[in-house]
């Protein structure tokens, strides 16, 4: 389906408000500043229903208004972010990121429009970003995407790699966030267009639509019409439409995105969601959990010589340990079975009783120390069938092993 376009689209690689140059404007542009809006580093913006281009390397900032060209202030003294990741908020031109002298910028900037001055932006929260520089950038309602490109190495200036980063910038809190980690390669890819919840790249052979807001990496085939596409393409997009710049002579080109579907190799996630702060707190649960059992065991321990509970340990006798454990095994326990605690044959039935409530008062007193209760753990009652025979019962049975 052939198109007749009237306006040129320059590049608007980092782009959230779409707007076009005339033929004038595009020729006065190019004659009276001497760039090449075909560059990477020059990208269109509109603001407040002006035009500015901007070069995200060199800072550079032109207006355009009423068909005059204006270039608003110089390039910058030290060339510190080269390749910064440029994007209009509401009335202001930001940039984000940029390399120089062997690392990557991680703050933001703004253009002061008063004074012409690109100025340090100072954000909150406690998350600081890596930095990045080649960067992609897309804007959804007060958040602003910011992902794709390269970070320098920490262990070498010298040494980039692809930038795995996945974050935002929330314009309304001020701040930025981590979202999460992308696994997609940016290098080799170029830009295509924008769409209302991403952006679309291509290389050699695929068409990548990237899905920010709803986190989906949509992989196609190219199509052979599309064979020649290069990154000197100026695009939009439109009514689930992407308007190509193929060739000025013969028009514009439109494809609709159901051919696209139909050519659908490959679809995931584009990041893998930010979980580290939850897996830490699990970490930490667990580590507390573990040290809780370990040292605040919930069980009474009977060893030979001593019962803990805890950081107690209190000392126990044989005939107190023998006494305790009958209590431990039996719901309730009656004279004769205590009898066998104490070990002899050479005692009265009267010692033996006085031996046995010394042991019982005293296997109170430390009980009730050692798990810090104010009445009797060993309860003495009389037996209903046997108003001679007493009935000894633990409590807490259950908290013994």
């Amino acid at each position: 389906m052939i198109l007749i376009h009237l306006l040129i689209v320059i590049k608007t690689l980092n782009t959230h408000f779409l707007c076009d140059l005339n033929q004038i404007e595009f020729n006065t542009l190019e004659s009276t500043t001497g760039i090449d809006l075909n560059e990477r580093a020059y990208q269109l913006l509109c603001l407040n229903k002006s035009k500015y281009i901007v070069n995200n390397s060199s800072g550079e900032v032109f207006s355009i208004l009423n068909e005059k060209i204006q270039k608003l202030n110089f390039r910058d003294r030290f060339p510190m972010r080269n390749h910064s990741t440029v994007f209009v908020n509401n009335d202001t031109i930001f940039r984000y990121g940029g390399f120089g002298y062997y690392s990557q910028r991680n703050s933001i900037e703004y253009f002061n429009l008063n004074n012409y001055k690109w100025t340090y932006y100072e954000t909150n929260g406690e998350y600081i970003p890596y930095g990045s520089f080649y960067g992609l950038s897309f804007k959804y309602d007060n958040l602003i995407y910011l992902f794709g490109g390269y970070k320098i190495d920490f262990n070498s200036g010298f040494v980039k790699k692809n930038n795995d980063d996945f974050i935002i910038f929330d314009s309304e809190e001020n701040k930025f966030n981590e979202i999460g980690k992308t696994s997609f390669l940016f290098e080799n890819k170029m830009f295509l267009s924008k769409f209302d919840k991403g952006i679309f790249l291509f290389d050699n052979s695929k068409i990548y639509e990237l899905n920010v807001i709803e986190n989906k990496l949509i992989t196609y085939k190219k199509p052979i019409s599309l064979s020649s596409l290069n990154s000197n393409n100026l695009n939009r997009y439109s009514n689930d439409s992407i308007l190509l710049k193929l060739n000025l002579a013969e028009g514009d080109t439109l494809i609709m995105k159901s051919i696209l579907n139909d050519r659908m190799i490959g679809k995931s996630e584009l990041y893998s969601k930010n979980e580290s702060h939850f897996n830490l707190y699990v970490f930490a649960f667990l580590v507390v959990i573990t040290l809780f059992y370990v040292f605040f065991p919930r069980k009474i321990k009977i060893l030979k010589k001593s019962i803990s509970y805890k950081f107690r340990k209190i000392e126990i006798n044989e005939i107190e340990r023998n006494i305790l454990e009958s209590l431990i095994n039996n719901k309730n326990v009656i004279n004769s079975d205590l009898m066998k605690g104490i070990v002899t044959n050479s005692l009265s039935f009267p010692h033996y009783t006085r031996l046995k409530n010394q042991a019982i008062n005293e296997l109170n007193i430390k009980l009730k120390i050692l798990l810090n209760k104010k009445n009797d753990v060993i309860i003495t009652t009389k037996s209903t069938q046997d108003h001679r025979e007493n009935i000894y019962k633990l409590k807490f049975r259950s908290k013994f092993e």
